[in-house]
Order: structure tokens, then sequence, then C-alpha cells
């Protein structure tokens, strides 16, 4: 593994500036300016945000990880890397399953829990019949039908292109729709004004800064406000923000905050029409783990109010926190739906590493394996 850091470092030098700390520790911070450099080196997987590397290289031979982090975010990162990641011990799964065979032996007998509380009415918020989206001579989205509840959390997966995003935006109104029809209490967002969409379905597009384009946070949120009307059951957009996400200074600049709080915003402006749904396009993009558990939560709070809210994501490990259903498209077609419990089991690509590990019991979650333990320790 030694070898495998000391080569892959040896790469990074050949195209820019490389500061190693601790090779056995993994950690390599770059420069910025070498994206479409490091894509060419072989072996190495990257993802990049918009504004600078934030992820996370592997290399391809073995299963040390390396991080590629901004060196701007390195004083700050480097303690959390190793707190979280390097002092764990990572393995492949099929090696967890070998070490945890007196847990499952211990789970076996007990009831599964819950993996989230069950908040849906049974009402229908949404439903959408025929929907179809087409680019030029590309079809998007394929005739599809789909029906949202009150407090229900839909997680919307498939791969990139599979239409999940157009069918988003064909729900919320503003994106293409060639045919279809969508009705939100009587009302199809499509032909309303966007101020009258807007209390009917919001969206939270994949890159949030997409909406915010004034100087401070107040003056977002002050915005939202007005094109909102009088403050009701929902509050103040600052309300709704503090409720999301405190402490963030009103005076900030909304692309000076952390991706999360930029969502928090970008979602408290939404909230503040107080829309019956709820659309997120891959609002996990971007966020570290203390980020996504605290919109696990969010979307809680969203599902105990009444909404119904769909998440579009590829990450399946918060599909199973966060989601009650899943729905699968693939090519402009659903071609899974039902409940989280059985559609992201039923493949090994959706499945998250906890079903891996301790299958065939049904466990999504390590939240539900703790649960498991302490209600026998009572």
């Amino acid at each position: 593994s030694t070898d495998v850091l000391a080569r892959l470092s040896e790469d990074l030098a050949q195209v820019c500036r490389v500061k190693v700390i601790a090779p056995c520790a993994a950690i390599t911070l770059v420069g910025r300016g070498m994206r479409s450099q490091l894509h060419r080196l072989s072996g190495i997987w990257a993802a990049f945000g918009r504004e600078r590397v934030h992820l996370i290289s592997q290399s391809s031979n073995d299963l040390n990880l390396t991080f590629v982090i901004d060196e701007a975010d390195a004083d700050g990162m480097v303690a959390q890397l190793h707190a979280e990641l390097i002092d764990s011990e990572a393995m492949p799964v099929r090696d967890a399953r070998r070490r945890v065979g007196e847990l499952r032996a211990t789970l076996a007998d007990r009831p599964v829990p819950a993996a989230r509380r069950d908040r849906s009415t049974g009402s229908v918020l949404l439903r959408a019949n025929d929907i179809l989206v087409r680019y030029g001579d590309t079809v998007a989205v394929r005739g599809v039908g789909l029906t949202l509840g009150a407090g229900e959390v839909t997680a919307l997966m498939g791969r990139n292109g599979s239409g999940k995003s157009s069918l988003l935006w064909a729900l919320q109104g503003s994106g293409p729709r060639q045919a279809g029809t969508v009705d939100i209490a009587g009302q199809d967002p499509k032909r309303l004004t966007p101020a009258d969409a807007r209390a009917l379905v919001g969206l939270v597009p994949q890159t949030p800064t997409d909406l915010l384009y004034l100087d401070t946070v107040n003056a977002e949120l002050g915005q939202a406000d007005r094109e909102s009307g009088p403050a009701s059951a929902t509050g103040t957009a600052r309300a709704l923000l503090d409720r999301l996400a405190p402490g963030i200074p009103g005076d900030a600049h909304p692309r000076d905050l952390s991706e999360g709080q930029r969502l928090a915003l970008v979602l408290a402006i939404q909230l503040r029409a107080a829309p019956r749904v709820m659309l997120l396009d891959e609002p996990t993009r971007g966020l570290d783990y203390p980020a996504k558990a605290a919109l696990v939560g969010i979307v809680d709070e969203l599902a105990a109010d009444g909404q119904a809210v769909v998440i579009s994501t590829h990450d399946v490990e918060f599909a199973a926190a966060a989601a009650d259903r899943v729905v699968v498209m693939a090519e402009g077609d659903i071609v899974a739906d039902g409940p989280t419990t059985e559609v992201i089991v039923a493949s090994p690509a959706f499945a998250p590493q906890t079903a891996k590990i301790l299958a065939p019991l049904e466990y999504l979650t390590v939240g539900q394996v703790r649960a498991a333990l302490a209600g026998a320790a009572r």
C-alpha cells in the first residue's frame, strides 16, 4: 500500500504542486488548478465540486484511500480525516462479513427496528400521469406516472441520464413537459404563475447557488418574504433558516457559506412559500457526514409537517436513512417502486454497506443495529 501511495504521489507531482503528509496515512494535499490533469491520471477516481476539489480519490490497485483536497482547506480537514476515516479500519465487504459473524448471530433472533418512523398519512398530494419530456430527438422521460403522499419521503434513484432531474423539473412546472398532467390540489403548477406554483411545489436544484443572487443572507431571506406574502404557519424565512441551520449570520455573503449552509438557505427560501410538495435534486453533493445527518433531520421535519418530499440521489446510505420509498428510473422509465427496505436490497448496486455486511438479515443502517442491541439490553 505504501508503494501504491508513493507511485500516486509521483504521478501527482508530474502535474501539480504536491505536499504529502504521512504517506502511511494516505493523505495527499494538492493546490488548485489541477482538475483536468487529475482526470488524466491512470488508476485514480476523483469527484469535484463546482469551485474546488472536494473529494476522495481511490487507487484502483488496492483499498487504501488517498484524499485529494483543496490546500486552502488542509488545516481543518487533516484532523477530521484522521479522526473519521484514517484511524478507522477500512476493509472490503467480504472481510467485514467474516468479522461480524458473532454480531449476525446475536441479531438473528431479534426483530429488526424500523429504519425510520412512518409519517405518511395516506392522502395523495401529487398525482402525475403520462409525463413525457423530450429534448430534440432525445426522450428523457417516457410517459411516467407517479403519486406522492403526505408525510412520505421518496428517494428517486438511477444512473446519470436516467431522467431523474427532468422528471423533477417537469413536476415542478418550469421544466419542459410535452405531454402528461400534474395535479396538486386540483391545479397544475405549469399553468400557474411562478409565485402560485411555489405555493404548491418547491424545488432545490443540484446547484443551490443558482437560486442565490443577492449579496447577503438577510437580503435573500427578505426577498423570499416579500415574494411569499404575509407570514403564516411557516413563519418568516429567517425563522425557517434558524430552524434548519441555526447561527448563520445575516450579513454573510451566500457564496461564502458552506455547502450545507447554502442548501439550508435555499431550502428555507423555498419553504417560505409553504409548498405541499418539496423536491430536492442531489442535495447530498458536497456534504460531509454531519451535514448529511442534519439533512435527514430536516427531511424528517418536513414529513412530520405533512409535506411530500422527493430526493433525487445516488447516495444509497442516505436513501436508506432518509426515505420511506424508493423509485428507480432507467432510460426515462420507472423500473422499480416500493418500500425502501425492499427496493434498495433487491440489487447489489443499491444495497447500503450495512445490508451487504449483515445479509440475509434485513438491516439497512447502523442506527437499526444500535436500536436492536439497545432494545435487548433493556
